[in-house]
Formats: structure tokens, sequence, C-alpha cells
């Protein structure tokens, strides 16, 4: 018995090291592909368009040991965790490099709280529970999932700088608000109100958090795509041969949306300047001597409100007589406060009504 159990112990300790060394040939037969100093590859027809996953909940795999990395600084000093996975020899100067480029992108505090995991194609869409996906976003835990490998399986090589800058655009409109719409779905507010995301959603035009058969009209998508636009212009105009080494470019292919030179503004602003909250005005005035009706109505006074960005508006009436009361817009009143949502409109009237001409009101406007 006892030279039985030795044999199947010798045996499993075998076993154990026959998968220990397969994993590590394994490991040094890939490489980890770096965002420099790697000649892009000629494609023979037109580059895709990057198709990844936004999700909600992460896979339980990345809480495992399979990977290698933790907390980097970049060249920026600025600090956030990468992790490799083990499929990969360990290579921190790749890694480093990795780290430096999105450290470049363009981007503010939410850097910090990012989670970035690369490995394998095969293991990547294993991840992001999709066949045909090269990268993902997951919501909650703030986490990045992208490919190591210059090429997919049949050969293609892979622009994994793009694919990495799409997905940190998901990563920056999970961190900004769009009251009251979620930014990683709708897009950050201002972007999200020059492409008038608000009101072309209603009519469907675009699908906010579609990741099936309207991926296209996803703004979500779109605003990731607009993201890596605004940073490939940068590196290409900043070093073009560092930004020629990046690989073929990915092409703008979202005709839903706009990627002008204002667009890339509004972005740029949203990135480097997020949206905190609304804005707050006040209005104090006197309505008229006499009614400005011939059919005896109360005295009133209007005022245009200019709205550049969509989302909630409320309107206070802090002071006036009693029996004053609000209409705004196209006819909601109110004796004391209105709360409603700006869609697409540039502009909405407000009007004060008091009971006795000559009234002194004030009012508060909390505008997005």
């Amino acid at each position: 018995m006892v030279g039985r159990h030795l044999r199947f112990s010798v045996l499993g300790c075998a076993a154990l090291a026959a998968l220990a060394l397969a994993g590590n040939a394994a490991a040094a037969r890939r490489t980890l592909a770096s965002p420099t100093f790697a000649p892009p590859l000629p494609f023979v027809t037109a580059p895709a368009p990057i198709h990844d996953r936004v999700l909600r909940s992460r896979p339980r795999a990345l809480a495992d040991d399979q990977w290698w990395g933790g907390p980097i600084t970049d060249s920026r000093g600025e600090t956030f965790k990468f992790f490799v996975s083990r499929q990969y020899p360990i290579d921190e100067a790749v890694r480093a490099r990795w780290a430096n480029l999105l450290g470049w992108a363009l981007h503010a505090k939410e850097i910090s709280s990012v989670s970035v995991y690369q490995a394998p194609l095969t293991t990547v869409q294993q991840l992001c529970k999709s066949a045909d996906a090269l990268a993902c976003y997951i919501v909650q835990g703030s986490q990045l999932i992208f490919p190591g490998d210059a090429q997919d399986s049949s050969g293609t090589p892979l622009n994994l700088s793009e694919i990495l800058l799409h997905e940190y655009g998901h990563h920056i409109s999970a961190h900004r608000q769009n009251d009251p719409w979620p930014a990683f779905a709708y897009g950050p507010k201002r972007w999200a109100s020059f492409e008038n995301i608000c009101q072309r959603a209603l009519t469907g035009q675009v699908h906010p958090g579609d990741e099936g058969y309207f991926y296209l009209a996803n703004p979500g998508e779109a605003w990731a795509e607009t993201y890596r636009l605004l940073n490939v212009q940068r590196a290409e105009q900043s070093n073009s041969a560092w930004y020629q080494s990046w690989g073929q470019p990915l092409p703008w292919r979202w005709q839903a949306f706009s990627h002008t030179s204002q667009t890339l503004a509004a972005a740029a602003e949203d990135v480097t300047n997020p949206w905190s909250g609304p804005r707050k005005l006040h209005w104090a005035g006197r309505t008229p001597r006499r009614t400005r009706s011939l059919f005896g109505a109360d005295p009133w006074i209007q005022r245009r409100i200019y709205t550049p960005l969509d989302g909630t508006i409320t309107i206070v009436l802090d002071s006036a007589p009693r029996g004053s009361y609000l209409t705004f817009g196209t006819g909601q009143i109110a004796r004391k406060s209105i709360t409603t949502t700006v869609c697409g409109q540039s502009s909405v009237l407000l009007k004060v009504s008091t009971v006795v001409p000559r009234a002194h009101f004030r009012i508060t406007i909390l505008r997005p």
C-alpha cells in the first residue's frame, strides 16, 4: 500500500511538473507586443472597426493568480494597476511602455482607478464573453481587458495601441457625469449634448447601451471611438514616426456620429475638465406696472434661458408675492419650483407672473 501511494504521489508530482513546464513553454513561445518600436505590417484589406463589449460585472478569472504585474507608475508619475497574463513571459520594460502610452493619452484623475489586463486574444474573448470581441471594459471595478498579441489567429495585425485607447474611452465615460443619463451609455455631458444624443435616442436614431445589432449606433461606443481618434490626432501631430509604429490606423466607421474638430474639442473638454454639476444662475426683477394682456391676465415678465447642455434644469421661485407662479417652456406651470429635462433645446422661455403689478421677485436657476 505504501509503495502504491508513493507511486501515485510521484506520478502526481510528475504531472504537475509537466503542466508547469508546458505553461512555461507556452509563455516562452508567446511575445508580449509593445506599443512602440513595432514595425507596421501591411493589411491586405481595410481594417475593421474595433468591436468590443461593455460589461457590468467582472469575470471571476480576473481575481486569480494567472497574472503578473500590479501597480505601476508611468513616466508622468501617475500610478494605476496593470496586469499581464502569465501566458506571456515577464517583461517589465514592455509593461512600462504600455503604462506610459496610457499615461500619455489625454486623461484626468480617473486614471488612478483603472485596472488594465492584457492577455492573448483567445483569453480576452473568453473573459469578455464574446467570440468576436477584441477587448472589453467592465464598469463594476473599472477594469479594462485588451490583447497582447500583435495579430489575431488568422495572422491579421491588431492595432493594439488604438484598441487600448478605445477601451480607456469607456473608462473615462464611466467616471463622468451626464445626469440624468448614464455617461458610459450616452457619453459624457458636453460631447453627448453636441451630438444631440438625448433627442436622437428618443426618436430611435441612436441606441445607447446596444452592444449587438445596433453596435455602430451606440453612443457609448461612438464616444470611445471619438476619444481614440482624439488621441490618434495628438500622436500624429506630436510625433509622426512614433504614431506610424502603432500600425495601420483604424478607420472611422461610425456614420451616425460626427468626428469634426468641434466634436473632438467637446470630447477633449469632457476629458480634461469634467462636468461636475449644474450651474447656478439668479434672476431678480419686477413685473410690469400693468397687465400685458387685453384679457386681464396677471402682470408677467419673461426671460430666455440658454441651455447649451442637455440635462436636468430646476427653477425655483425664491421670493415673490403670494399667488405668483412660474411658466416654463411650452406651458409647465408651478407656484414654487419646476424641475424638467432639457433635451435638444438650445434655449427655453421662463415667465414669472404676479397677482399685483410692480412686484419684486427672485428666481434661482440650476442649469446643466
